[in-house]
């Protein structure tokens, strides 16, 4: 029968052998994507270690995120892009629903104010004289030979689309309000 050898640098060689194929196998994925960024050079700005302190992010960054999403609070943005370091992984988390969704806006009618009645689309001489004065006909869908001229269509057309929507609101408002009149 032959004796198992027990050298000593068997042992130590299979030692870390197996403490590396535990490692490797019981860590997740998250951890080596983080590992694998680290060593890639990428600045890693989560917290800095022991000191607990996040490192700074460049207003650029922030300001950059606010022009696209200026409904977020600044500080929030803020903290996501010093954990990510990344806009591009902050607009995925906003876009994802993993960031918090702000706050919706404060109503702008106070409880101590007296209500007042809304004002209607017609009440407005702006877009009451907008409705009046412009010509209900649809302009020509024509296909225009230069750039300039099919702009000029386009915007035509767009100008009677939205004069279109703004009469379609002004009489549901009135048939609403009539409504809510009669009723009283």
């Amino acid at each position: 029968m032959a004796k198992a050898s027990t050298d000593p640098v068997t042992v130590v060689v299979s030692l870390l052998l197996l403490f590396f194929i535990l490692r490797y196998l019981l860590a997740s994925p998250q951890q080596s994507q983080t590992n694998n960024r680290q060593q890639n050079g990428a600045a890693a700005t989560a917290n800095t270690g022991r000191t607990g302190r996040r490192q700074v992010v460049p207003a650029e960054r922030v300001d950059a995120v606010l022009q696209m999403f200026p409904n977020y609070p600044r500080n929030v943005i803020e903290s996501d892009l010093a954990r990510t370091g990344s806009v591009e992984r902050t607009l995925d988390n906003i876009l994802s629903g993993a960031l918090p969704a702000p706050p919706p806006p404060p109503p702008t009618n106070s409880s101590s104010s007296v209500s007042e009645a809304p004002v209607a689309f017609s009440a407005s001489p702006y877009l009451a004289a907008a409705i009046s004065q412009e010509s209900n006909v649809e302009p020509e869908k024509v296909w225009e030979q230069t750039p300039a001229g099919r702009e000029a269509n386009l915007r035509l057309r767009k100008e009677h689309m939205v004069r279109q929507a703004r009469e379609r609101a002004a009489a549901a408002l009135a048939a609403k309000q009539s409504a809510s009149t009669s009723s009283e």
